[in-house]
């Protein structure tokens, strides 16, 4: 018979880890792209609140760092988990926008379905990108 000793994580522990697994333990010398790729999405469903998130997160963060990375389409501001607003790499987006493009989808045909159901879809995307191709938009 094998003993097992797998070892069961405290409340405390498990808090820990989740704490330090989020950045929120100490303030760390990481470069902005890196801690929105190591965090996997800020929730941006405003536009300061990602600003606030990674100045807790990291020590020298100056705002003007995200603005620059988000002008240079490095790190974007898109509706990903959960249907909301978050903050994530231009990477990240690629890889995880097609994975959650069905719940969009009903989400979209949930709230707008009636609205919508007389407009071209397609043609509304592709106007859409084209504003989005020109330069990055506010809300």
């Amino acid at each position: 018979m094998t003993e097992h000793t797998d070892k069961i994580l405290s409340r405390r522990d498990l808090n820990r880890a989740l704490l330090a697994r989020q950045l929120l333990l100490r303030r760390l010398d990481m470069p902005v792209l890196a801690a929105v790729r190591h965090l996997v999405g800020l929730q941006a469903q405003a536009p300061n609140p990602p600003y606030v998130g990674l100045w807790t997160r990291l020590q020298s963060f100056h705002h003007e760092q995200l603005s620059q990375l988000i002008l240079d389409r490095s790190i974007v501001r898109i509706a990903l988990m959960r249907s909301t607003i978050h903050l994530v790499t231009a990477d990240d987006c690629v890889t995880l926008r097609p994975i959650l493009q069905a719940v969009q989808d009903r989400g979209l045909q949930g709230a707008f379905g009636k609205k919508l159901a007389e407009l071209d879809l397609d043609a509304l995307a592709a106007a859409g990108r084209a504003l989005l191709e020109a330069q990055p938009l506010t809300l």
